[in-house]
């Protein structure tokens, strides 16, 4: 199967990771739910609306960061191929 194929009918999707996989970020993940928990428990309702608030915008906020990464990431990826290809089309003299 061709990676173009695979792109085009879905079976990549470049923002969907399995998280679990990497050690670091459970552990990071497990501390964020945990310090989030933590501090829900001191608040009032109207606090802990701000805090789910807060967070859903930093959610947001991170997101649009990551596809901002993935797309200059993919444009270093493409020019990087350009420049490979340009080298490999250059005829070698043996003067």
């Amino acid at each position: 199967m061709d990676v173009l194929d695979d792109l085009y009918y879905g079976r990549i999707d470049p923002h969907e990771r399995d998280v679990n996989e990497d050690a670091e970020i459970r552990e990071i993940l497990s501390c964020v739910v945990r310090d989030e928990d933590r501090v829900s428990a001191l608040l009032s309702d109207e606090g802990k609306d701000l805090l789910r608030r807060f967070s859903n915008t930093q959610s947001r906020l991170t997101d649009l960061m990551e596809r901002d990464a993935f797309r200059e990431g993919f444009r270093l990826a493409v020019k990087l191929m350009i420049a490979v290809m340009n080298t490999a089309e250059t005829p070698v003299s043996c003067d």
